[in-house]
């Protein structure tokens, strides 16, 4: 896995090497005796967000992630040609509120809303290539708890996966977990978020926790 790790990071995450060269010197230091969170729901009162703040050599947040517009295509280079086109590449088309369309679907908890987020994603042979170099399954692309949420105060959302969002779309309109080499698939995934606006994150399990991240504002249509 740390070849796989280190073949698709595509710089999302800043050296280790550097990082421990400009540490190692480091002492602990005194600080604050207390500080506070605030909760991550709609009624918490907003203030600057990580992403707010790109990095000046990349359009970074301050957690790493690679801030992206609807419309954007996110995406991993070949680490074996890095001139060819991305092995994976995806774009989020749309975030609208959720609007379930099962039989079996639910409402969301008390106080939450569904998020509905479009996708277009499109692979190509070559990724099959890479993920098998390091043993590693290449179908695992869009996994529910691969998606994150921060609301407008910056506090991360304990969870925005849940039993009623992947019970919410019918088959036909989910976006499908495992997509396979050569392969393009269009869909939706449904997230449950504590706050109208704030910000998503997709860091897949093979990212080093690190991935891309969108603003959404639903604010007007719930």
């Amino acid at each position: 896995m740390r070849l796989l790790r280190r073949a698709l990071a595509l710089s999302l995450a800043a050296s280790a090497t550097a990082l421990l060269a400009s540490c190692g010197n480091a002492e602990p230091q005194s600080g604050p005796t207390s500080f506070s969170v605030e909760p991550a729901g709609a009624e918490a009162t907003a203030s600057a967000s990580a992403s707010a703040s790109p990095s000046p050599t990349r359009n970074e947040n301050d957690r790493g992630d690679l801030i992206k517009a609807v419309g954007e295509v996110a995406g991993m280079e070949n680490p074996n040609d890095p001139d060819a086109p991305n092995i994976f590449q995806f774009k989020i088309t749309g975030i609208n509120p959720g609007v379930c369309t099962s039989t079996y679907s639910d409402a969301p908890a008390d106080g939450n809303y569904f998020l509905q987020v479009d996708l277009e994603v499109e692979t190509t042979k070559e990724m099959r290539e890479v993920f098998e170099e390091s043993g590693a399954s290449p179908a695992s692309l869009m996994f529910h708890n691969d998606w994150h949420g921060f609301a407008s105060n910056g506090t991360r959302m304990n969870s925005i996966d849940s039993g009623a969002t992947q019970m919410c779309l019918d088959e036909s309109g989910q976006i499908p977990y495992q997509i396979g080499s050569a392969e393009k698939a269009l869909g939706s995934v449904i997230l449950e978020v504590s706050d109208t606006k704030g910000e998503i994150a997709h860091r897949p399990w093979f990212m080093d926790g690190t991935g891309w991240t969108w603003q959404y504002d639903i604010s007007n249509d719930v």
